[in-house]
C-alpha cells in the first residue's frame, strides 16, 4: 500500500465516521473503490460490507442491494452477500426475486459449507415471510439441506387456503425492521 492511500483511507474513515449512515454507505463504498484499485480486494470487501450495513441503517435497501451486486462481480462466491440480497427481496415482496435470491444463498452456502447457517436464516426467513408460496419454498431449501424436521415445522405454518395476506404500512415496516436487522447479523451472531 502506498503512503497517499493510507492518507486517502484515513481521510475517509473519518469523513464516514462524521457522516450519517447514508452518506457514511457513500464514503465506504469510495473507500472500497480506492482498495479495490490498488489491488487490495480483501479489504475492498470489508469496505463494500460496511457500505452495505450503513445503507441498511439508512433504509437505502436499493442502494444495499445494488452494493451487494457490487460486491459479486468481485467475488461471486460471497455468502454472507447472498444472503443479504436473499433478505432484501424478501423485504420487497417480490416472489420471483425472492427465491432466486434464497435459492442462489442456499447453493452458496452449501458450496462454502455454511449449512448450518443457510439453515438459522432460512428458519428466520419462514417465521419473517408471511407469504405462503415463500414458506413453501424455503421449506423445500430446508429439506434438500437435510432439514427435514425444520422443514415439517415450516409446512404447519402455512395456511391451509395458502392465500398471501395484504401487508398494511405497519406490517411493511415491520417487515423491514425484521429484514434489515437480520441482513445485519454475522455469523458469530447465529453461533454458527
Amino acid at each position: 500500500m502506498t503512503q497517499e492511500l493510507e492518507r486517502d483511507l484515513r481521510i475517509l474513515e473519518a469523513e464516514a465516521e462524521r457522516a450519517g449512515p447514508g452518506e457514511a454507505a457513500h464514503v465506504l463504498n469510495r473507500a472500497g473503490d480506492l482498495c479495490l484499485g490498488a489491488g487490495d480486494r480483501e479489504r475492498a470487501l470489508s469496505y463494500y460490507g460496511r457500505a452495505i450495513d450503513a445503507s441498511l441503517v439508512a433504509r437505502r435497501y436499493n442502494a444495499a442491494a445494488g452494493l451487494c451486486r457490487k460486491i459479486l462481480r468481485v467475488v461471486p462466491t460471497a455468502v454472507r452477500t447472498r444472503c443479504t440480497l436473499a433478505w432484501l427481496a424478501l423485504g420487497r415482496g417480490e416472489a420471483t426475486e425472492t427465491t432466486r435470491e434464497i435459492a442462489a444463498y442456499v447453493d452458496a452456502a452449501a458450496e462454502a459449507g455454511q449449512q448450518a447457517l443457510a439453515v438459522a436464516h432460512l428458519r428466520m426467513m419462514a417465521e419473517t415471510t408471511g407469504v405462503p408460496a415463500l414458506r413453501s419454498f424455503i421449506a423445500d431449501r430446508l429439506l434438500e439441506l437435510g432439514q427435514s424436521g425444520a422443514a415439517q415445522a415450516v409446512r404447519r405454518t402455512i395456511p391451509a387456503d395458502s392465500l398471501p395476506t395484504p401487508v398494511d404500512a405497519e406490517h411493511q415496516e415491520q417487515l423491514w425492521r425484521s429484514v434489515v436487522n437480520a441482513a445485519l447479523l454475522g455469523p458469530e451472531d447465529l453461533g454458527s
